[in-house]
């Protein structure tokens, strides 16, 4: 979306013809061996649509590029190697087996074809368009809905009547228009994959269209499917040979995918999976002089094959200090033994300087070539990561600190602004912790009738495992009355931009916005969802007052894009972050008892999955609680340093573990099998 409204007018050319055509008749095999028919081969399926709007659920938080999941599947399905037993599901017509994420538009590809090897695989895009739930105020769009439901062997999930997001004059209130139904169905006794496309209306946004002639050749749909590699997968989408054209299939077709009678192929394969925490999310700590931190770093075996006792991999980390980025720590590790579908933790102990404020940017990087080891890499994009740690001073006088991933700097040449609703979370470094200021570096217009205004809103993270939860503070601004009436310190002037007149066109604006509610956290991982919410921007021609944006490395990965109310990871969490934060009071003199879970532990627990006896290495005396997913106890003990847990008699199946100690706290998931 954020690409069409910045550069829309320099896409968008008169639309072609509507193409309505008829799929291939069939495809395949990819590496792995799947292939697939559609209706138009004597042998391909018919198309049979299964209602399931009266009898199904109805899924509720999808809007404008985002995904909401897991949902749990009812079965457990066979895709290429994996078996899995939920999925994510994304509002541009994909599910996601594994994770969830954003697939949303970007300049290169607009919806990519598949095979496509990213950060972002092992997914089916039955439609994967720019498509849309919301309307731009976030309200739902009437009769745009998805449905899920388990019957037998198979799992339905339903798109019915969702339309095309579009920014054309002649969209519905120009927020959308069109409308698509269509299903996918998974079915566990032959793992096979069925697409129903009931019926699609024209059109996708014009900024999608780039005319050659009478066809239409930018990527605004594509059909597909590939593995967790990003390597391997079909494309029912094209029907012209190495021509890749985006259509509309005509209504009634259908599409089955069937999974190969022999697996032709091996995959070898190490993903870098996280660093520093499982979302590789950025993370705030309190400046200190000598103290060092831990770190953790997770690598798993996303192929085929078992790593054998002879075969190795070998993983450099390196950690660099703010504004010169000189490297302040680099190791090499290597990883033995790691078996298909497992994963292993690698901890560093108390090596990490946090003794200059500012962003510390962390790297883990799979090595290649005769230094690298002997086992091999399909997908080399998924060897890297690199995170952010930003060290922060707490006031001495006043006991605040500004907590805030961007290095507080903008060039206006080489960065951006974000035109989307902006949001970040945020852990503070300490504990208590009590919301004081939002802060953000905002560009504002010279004239007050091009002034916009904005919502800010803070949420605690009390919501469904870590998700948004509790709304505790919302701040309507009127942009031109808080700058007429600001108190010292809440506006400061960053740069001032003229035209070749020299008359000023806007100012880069830092505000800080008292938040009312003073709401203090006092437990380790409580942390704030925080928005900015620039209001009357959606063309971003009318009054506008928005976040500026850091492409300096490193960046936090911390960043959401809200559309319509609906949070999403933002589409360049990668390479960007939000010139916005919070300040907050933390009293300089108190020690937090309980360590960073990620950051600052240093326990192990194995063997995950585990099958008789699950080990725990403390680095002290601690209390373990075993919970099942319902939130129940069904073991605990005292461990002393080092122990175990027999957990032989327990029902397989995924369980939490709580260490809780003087000094530390931990807590993770583990399976029983």
């Amino acid at each position: 979306l954020i690409l069409l409204l910045i550069s829309g007018s320099l896409f968008a050319q008169t639309p072609n013809p509507q193409q309505v055509l008829p799929l291939a008749p069939n495809g395949g095999p990819d590496t792995f061996g799947y292939t697939w028919k559609s209706d138009q081969d004597p042998q391909g399926p018919s198309f049979g649509w299964v209602d399931i709007t009266s009898t199904g659920t109805k899924i509720t938080g999808l809007g404008d590029d985002n995904f909401v999941g897991p949902i749990n599947l009812g079965i457990t399905f066979t895709y290429y190697w994996n078996d899995y037993t939920q999925i994510y599901v994304g509002s541009n017509g994909f599910i996601s087996f594994g994770q969830g994420f954003n697939i949303a538009s970007s300049a290169n590809p607009a919806f990519r074809d598949f095979p496509y090897a990213d950060t972002k695989n092992n997914v089916i895009g039955a439609m994967l368009a720019d498509l849309t739930f919301t309307k731009a105020d976030g309200s739902p769009i009437p009769g745009a809905e998805a449905y899920y439901q388990t019957i037998g062997d198979s799992f339905i999930i339903s798109f019915i009547n969702v339309p095309f997001w579009s920014d054309d004059a002649d969209a519905n209130a120009g927020d959308y228009k069109g409308s698509n139904t269509f299903q996918i169905i998974l079915n566990a006794a032959d793992s096979s994959i069925t697409i129903n496309y009931k019926n699609n209306t024209c059109c996708v946004d014009s900024a999608y269209y780039t005319s050659q002639g009478n066809v239409v050749v930018e990527n605004f749909i594509s059909r597909g499917m590939e593995d967790i590699t990003g390597t391997m997968g079909l494309d029912w989408d094209n029907n012209f040979g190495n021509n890749e054209i985006s259509f509309y299939v005509k209504d009634s077709s259908a599409v089955k995918v069937y999974y190969p009678d022999s697996i032709q192929t091996t995959v070898e394969d190490l993903s870098t999976n996280w660093i520093l925490n499982p979302q590789s999310g950025g993370i705030f700590v309190e400046k200190h002089p000598t103290d060092k931190l831990s770190f953790s770093l997770n690598v798993k075996n996303v192929g085929t094959v078992s790593m054998g006792a002879n075969d190795s991999a070998v993983y450099y980390v390196e950690y660099k200090e703010p504004l010169t980025l000189a490297k302040v720590f680099s190791a090499n590790v290597t990883v033995k033994g790691l078996a298909a579908g497992n994963d292993t933790t690698i901890v560093f102990n108390n090596v990490l300087p946090k003794d200059k404020e500012g962003g510390y940017f962390i790297r883990a990087v799979r090595r290649t070539g005769p230094t690298g080891g002997n086992f091999n890499d399909v997908n080399p994009q998924n060897n890297e990561l690199k995170t952010e740690i930003v060290s922060v001073a707490i006031d001495t006088t006043d006991s605040m600190a500004i907590l805030r991933y961007d290095d507080g700097n903008w060039n206006n040449t080489t960065e951006g602004i974000i035109g989307l609703g902006a949001g970040v979370y945020i852990e503070p470094p300490k504990y208590p912790a009590t919301l004081e200021y939002f802060v953000a570096d905002v560009i504002v217009r010279a004239q007050p009738n091009e002034i916009g205004d904005a919502i800010i809103k803070v949420y605690k993270n009390d919501g469904p495992n870590g998700s948004i939860g509790t709304l505790v503070d919302s701040v309507y601004l009127n942009t031109v009355q808080f700058i007429s009436n600001a108190q010292p310190g809440d506006t400061t002037i960053l740069a001032s931009f003229v035209d070749n007149n020299n008359q000023l066109v806007f100012s880069l604006v830092r505000i800080r916005v008292p938040l009312p509610s003073k709401t203090q956290l006092t437990n380790q991982g409580e942390g704030f969802y925080v928005l900015y919410q620039a209001l009357d921007n959606q063309t971003m021609g009318g009054p506008t007052t928005v976040v500026v944006t850091d492409e300096q490395a490193p960046f936090s990965r911390r960043t959401y894009e809200v559309i319509g109310g609906a949070w999403a990871p933002y589409r360049d969490a990668d390479v960007a972050d939000f010139a916005m934060g919070l300040i907050m009071k933390m009293d300089p003199t108190i020690v937090t008892n309980v360590k960073n879970v990620y950051a600052n532990s240093s326990i192990s627990v194995y063997p995950n999955p585990a099958t008789d006896y699950l080990m725990f290495d403390l680095n002290e005396n601690a209390k373990v609680e075993i919970y099942n997913v319902l939130g129940n106890v069904v073991k605990t003990a005292t461990i002393n340093g080092k122990g175990s847990i027999f957990v032989g008699d327990l029902t397989e199946g995924i369980y939490f573990y709580k260490v809780v100690g003087s000094n530390s706290a931990s807590s993770g998931k583990i399976v029983i099998k």
